[in-house]
């Protein structure tokens, strides 16, 4: 996505968080505030990237890339905000959208790493990330604690 699409973004970044608050760690009323010079800002330069999923000129779909910035850690990358509409699940978009973002990931890093919920997790192990920890409590939605499996893809090998 570029610049231009930031307000499409808003839309469906606003709409993820309010009907799946338990799939990401951002808060709604947080992102709410935020003014639109935020949502231009927040689309990322390359390497990091947000990619869109588009029906025509509908944004449908998004996941977010960034590497790590720490030198010792900037081999390894970072997924976040996968999400795909509802009326448009079920056909196998997230997976081509969580691979067209290892494709990009491939480039920059040796590590993809990424969390989710256990109704996440299966999509991401299609892909062949694998589980290395189970964060308990990670986070809590409406005082519900949610527990969040942690998941890594090795791009490259030294």
């Amino acid at each position: 996505m570029t610049v231009d699409d930031a307000m499409a973004w808003r839309v469906l970044r606003l709409e993820m968080l309010e009907r799946n608050p338990e799939g990401f760690f951002a808060d709604l009323d947080q992102a709410r505030a935020h003014a639109d010079e935020a949502w231009q800002r927040g689309i990322p330069a390359m390497p990091d990237v947000l990619l869109g999923l588009f029906d025509g000129t509908n944004l449908i779909g998004s996941c977010g890339f960034y590497v790590e910035k720490l030198p010792k850690l900037a081999h390894k990358g970072q997924m976040w905000g996968v999400y795909v509409r509802d009326s448009y699940r079920g056909r196998g978009l997230g997976l081509r959208l969580v691979e067209a973002l290892i494709g990009h990931a491939r480039n920059h890093v040796e590590v993809l790493l990424t969390g989710a919920t256990t109704a996440g997790a299966p999509v991401y192990k299609k892909a062949g990330f694998e589980s290395y920890a189970m964060e308990r409590d990670a986070y809590r939605v409406g005082g519900v604690s949610l527990d969040c499996e942690m998941l890594r893809l090795q791009l490259k090998r030294d």
